[in-house]
């Protein structure tokens, strides 16, 4: 009786060596640290408690076994792998309190060892409570893809994907509550301690039935309460598999079924179909490379594959016209991303020839329901992300008509919830993701916040406005170019400028980790430029439209190949900008790319200095950018160079080139360009 009641705590005491372990584990990293070496004074105390929770979960973990609901080598693992923890725990400490020299250099490997013992102990406890295979569960498909209804065998296509998501993780191999194992034909006919479970054409009076129907917070309800509950759906073809006879073998062609049960099925017959690449067009490398030129992310899946990747992602100046640049190769496409852009309802009926797409990216984007009804021709589309996107209730009708459709990911979409159960009990091949546990992965990090703006170059007045999609999200911004905080100005209107202003903002709500900040330049439009003169003319690949570039009112894309930057490689360039007349001025601003992964890298740095009479010239200001540590997406960035209002006829910038990419680049060493193009005098 007490061996009994204290097994009942090994679920709770288990995780408590867990827990200290992992503290443990953090401070003696933290701990090499000058700022934190204290701690190791802590590293003896934490470890005997660490022991003492190890040896109280061992025991009761040794007794809890004996209650009869669990068998099969995952005890016997989890048990061994949980004694081999402990006992590396005690050898620790000894390693750590000792003052022989050969004994203490044995202390890193035996903390590496103490952690792999608390790794595949968690491991293979987990896949005693939830079933083996539990970490991928989500990943595997419950039916068969590409049978016909009639072909598919009702116990193996039908039954065992739902006892598999809703009842294998107590019932299986090594865990059997109430003695019944689920996930064989010989446990299922051989029933729990209360005997048979199924009576063969006689569902009403089978013990499995009855425990689905009992209230839910009875003891024999089956799931039980916490668990995740059958719906109406699966309960009815349970019950009609068990009405038919409860066969293992019989098809869904050789069983009787009426409106109901049949309208249940044909929602579990895969409609997709598949791909026939024969059928599908070569592509040469030379046409890839021209789509490259044209600022196209574009890969084989590989080397010697005709289905290619495209990526848009974080484009923030998409257009139609860019994404009708793939029409020539659209067969060839199957996956398509267009994350993080501004891609909108109407534009996505540009894609609705790719006939063979079949992963297509829309999460964090404006999207709304409108879009998808540009989908419905897709017949090969499987995984659709809206994953923080404006789209609601109403787009589910068209994710209906989808017919390959598999997967969905809505997190942060206006999907509701009901409206989502509802969805997924009608359309139950179609897996929809709508979040992630935060108990596993801490708190989410917001997305910035989107800037928009009513004029990106105005003469006289503009509105800038700020949003996210989430409720309840606070946006604080600063305007004279200052990282902002919570203590910053909080988004509420509109805000109007009418100067020169660089804005910078992040998200904010409780219980989430702060947004990154997002930041614009937003420019008054300056003097007029009579001529610029430079120290030396661009690349001959890259000639853009020449100096004329510099003033043209237009501003750059993330796509090198547009035509609209002055490329120079491996050097610096200065610039003289001549106003015609002497002037008051404070602020020079001057765009530029960077795209990592064709080299091409922000300046390093950029002096300004003005004159009246072009000969002497006096610094005004400059700026160091730093280098990045890694690679990031392609991206445009408007430099802001603000000083004290000054009187000037010629404005000089002496642009710093990195000329060499950094050691951690895929080419380190080799010649990289600096992309340059609109100059702004204010």
């Amino acid at each position: 009786m007490i061996a009994e009641i204290l097994g009942r705590f090994h679920p709770l005491i288990v995780h408590l060596p867990i827990g200290i372990l992992m503290l443990a584990s953090i401070m003696e990293v933290m701990s090499r640290f000058d700022r934190f070496e204290h701690l190791k004074s802590s590293m003896g105390f934490v470890l005997q408690i660490a022991i003492l929770t190890s040896v109280a979960a061992w025991f009761t973990g040794w007794i809890m076994p004996k209650e009869g609901s669990f068998e099969g080598d995952l005890v016997g693992w989890h048990f061994w792998m949980a004694g081999g923890m402990t006992l590396t725990t005690v050898l620790l400490y000894g390693a750590l309190i000792t003052n022989n020299a050969r004994y203490k250099s044995m202390y890193t490997p035996l903390f590496v060892m103490t952690i792999v013992l608390l790794s595949l102990t968690g491991h293979y406890g987990g896949s005693l409570t939830h079933g083996e295979g539990h970490l991928t569960a989500p990943l595997t498909d419950d039916i068969p893809l590409g049978k016909s209804l009639d072909s598919m065998i009702v116990y193996t296509d039908i039954i065992v994907p739902i006892f598999k998501k809703k009842c294998y993780s107590c019932h299986n191999d090594n865990k059997q509550k109430g003695s019944l194992q689920l996930n064989t034909i010989a446990g299922i006919l051989k029933g729990n301690d209360d005997g048979p479970i199924l009576l063969a054409s006689n569902a009403s009076n089978s013990l499995m039935i009855k425990s689905f129907y009992l209230p839910i917070d009875d003891k024999k309800h089956m799931p039980p309460e916490g668990k995740k509950q059958l719906t109406n759906n699966e309960i009815s073809l349970i019950e009609w598999w068990v009405d038919s006879g409860a066969s293992f073998e019989d098809q869904v062609a050789d069983t009787d079924r009426d409106e109901e049960i049949q309208d249940i099925l044909s929602r579990y017959e895969q409609k997709g179909h598949s791909l026939n690449i024969a059928k599908i067009p070569e592509v040469s490398d030379e046409e890839l490379q021209s789509m490259r030129a044209k600022g196209i992310s574009v890969m084989r899946l590989s080397a010697d594959n005709k289905l290619l990747s495209i990526s848009f992602s974080r484009d923030t100046l998409l257009t139609k016209r860019k994404l009708k640049q793939l029409s020539s190769i659209e067969s060839n496409i199957v996956e398509l991303d267009l994350s993080h852009t501004n891609v909108e309802d109407d534009m996505l009926s540009v894609i609705d020839d790719f006939d063979h797409l079949l992963k297509l990216k829309l999460n964090n984007t404006q999207i709304g329901s409108n879009a998808i009804k540009h989908l419905l021709s897709l017949e090969h589309l499987r995984d659709l992300n809206l994953y923080d996107t404006n789209v609601d209730d109403e787009c589910l009708e068209s994710l209906k008509e989808i017919k390959g459709l598999q997967s969905v990911y809505i997190w942060q979409s206006d999907i509701t919830a009901e409206a989502q159960r509802s969805f997924t009990e009608e359309n139950p091949l179609i897996k929809m993701q709508s979040g992630v546990d935060p108990d596993l992965f801490g708190p989410a990090q917001l997305q910035p916040p989107i800037l928009a703006v009513d004029k990106a170059i105005f003469t006289d007045t503009t509105s800038v406005t700020m949003s996210l999609n989430l409720q309840n999200i606070d946006i604080f911004y600063t305007t004279d170019g200052s990282m902002p905080d919570t203590t910053s100005s909080i988004y509420k209107d509109p805000i109007i400028l009418s100067e020169t202003t660089e804005i910078k903002a992040l998200s904010y709500k409780e219980g989430w980790l702060t947004s990154e900040v997002a930041s614009m330049v937003i420019f008054k439009k300056g003097y007029q430029i009579e001529n610029i003169e430079l120290s030396q003319p661009p690349s001959e690949k890259y000639p853009a439209q020449g100096v004329a570039t510099l003033i043209d009112d237009k501003f750059g894309s993330i796509s090198f190949g547009d035509k609209s930057f002055l490329g120079y490689q491996a050097t610096d360039v200065s610039t003289i900008i001549d106003l015609g007349n002497t002037a008051l001025t404070k602020s020079v601003i001057i765009g530029a790319l960077e795209d990592i992964n064709n080299y091409i890298f922000f300046p390093k740095g950029i002096e300004v200095s003005s004159s009246i009479d072009g000969k002497e010239y006096k610094d005004l200001t400059s700026v160091d950018i730093p280098v990045p540590s890694e690679a990031a997406p392609a991206s445009y960035n408007s430099f802001l160079l603000e000083y004290e209002q000054h009187e000037a006829k010629y404005i000089k910038l002496d642009i710093q080139g990195l000329i060499h990419n950094p050691d951690w680049h895929v080419a380190p060493g080799a010649k990289n360009w600096l992309f340059v193009d609109e100059i702004v005098v204010n």
